[in-house]
């Protein structure tokens, strides 16, 4: 059985998608090995962290939405993008909500 895209990312956007895919798979890997070090890691490097990961399946999902056909439903995939972006920027818009982490300062 053939693979059939609906709307399939010319070469040079896919191979980009990857790349940033791989760039912030990277960047959360490199954030989680230096505060798997720390001895006290604020509770906003926790939800950071999460809203990051989500970010990055989100981001993913919404390709092979697109790509399978399902594009009705990748509006709402990108609203929660935007509320992740909202939700960042709430917990690190004061350096004391940052829980005072170096890193956010």
């Amino acid at each position: 059985m053939q693979k059939y895209s609906y709307w399939p990312l010319p070469d040079d956007l896919r191979k980009l998608h990857d790349e940033i895919i791989r760039y912030g798979l990277a960047v959360h890997g490199a954030a989680d090995t230096k505060f798997a070090k720390e001895r006290r890691v604020p509770l906003s490097y926790g939800a950071l962290f999460t809203l990051h990961w989500n970010a990055i399946v989100i981001h993913r999902s919404v390709r092979t939405l697109c790509e399978a056909g399902w594009t009705p439903s990748t509006p709402i995939l990108i609203r929660t993008l935007l509320d992740i972006v909202a939700s960042c920027y709430a917990i690190v818009a004061n350096y004391e909500n940052a829980g005072g982490c170096p890193a956010f300062s």
